[in-house]
């Protein structure tokens, strides 16, 4: 089991800080310090009044409608700003969860997400291997950050399906270039199963703070409520 920690997670991200320190320009440095794609796709000119109002909730669904259409999902998703921020609300889709198997070594903040809610920590090599523990939710990075190992399709539906009395989560902020992976077009049939999606990670608009939760009606509730 891994201790109780609130030491905050340093992302990377700030070149500003590493120049002060090391010397240089921006333009001398490569930062591979986030997972952000430096390429973006060109931009529209956007209506002034974008930015001087709220979204409203038909151009909201319509956004969630064409999320569904490109990762393949058989449900709608719930929009959040930034996958980051629903990482935070997982802990509230089992309260009643003691223990949480992640699937290790991983990206720290959903054992940060979990600690914070008294959950106890039971990093795990391998997915199956949550199936020796006791945990009610098995989390997985799928591919994983940061050393880009591969869970197979076949591998988290057999695990989804001979785990049903635990929430399994997979974290596909990494896989728009791996689609054989996904486990969208099941999150929503299959009960058991949240499948999380980042925008800023392929799409490269790292001030848009855009994330996708794919799961079935009541716990995509949950998120929404808790949002």
């Amino acid at each position: 089991m891994t201790k109780h920690t609130n030491v905050p997670i340093a992302h990377g991200g700030a070149l500003s800080e590493a120049m002060a320190r090391h010397g240089g320009s921006a333009s001398e440095w490569l930062d591979l310090s986030t997972g952000i794609s430096p390429f973006t796709l060109p931009l529209p000119e956007f209506a002034v009044e974008t930015w001087r109002r709220l979204p409203e909730q038909s151009e909201l669904q319509r956004v969630c409608e064409l999320a569904m259409r490109h990762y393949g999902g058989s449900v709608l998703p719930i929009a959040v700003p930034g996958t980051q921020s629903a990482i935070q609300l997982l802990p509230f889709l089992t309260p009643n969860a003691s223990e949480v198997a992640i699937v290790s070594p991983t990206y720290g903040e959903y054992q940060q997400a979990y600690q914070r809610m008294d959950v106890e920590i039971n990093p795990v090599a391998t997915l199956d291997a949550a199936s020796a523990t006791r945990a009610g939710v098995a989390v997985l990075a799928n591919p994983n950050n940061p050393d880009g190992r591969a869970t197979t399709r076949d591998d988290i539906f057999g695990f989804a399906r001979a785990q049903r009395h635990r929430l399994v989560i997979v974290d596909e902020a990494f896989a728009d270039m791996r689609q054989d992976l996904s486990m969208v077009g099941a999150a929503g049939t299959e009960p058991n199963l949240v499948v999380m999606r980042s925008f800023g990670k392929f799409f490269g608009l790292a001030g848009l703070r855009l994330g996708f939760v794919f799961a079935e009606a009541g716990l995509a509730r949950i998120l929404s409520d808790r949002l």
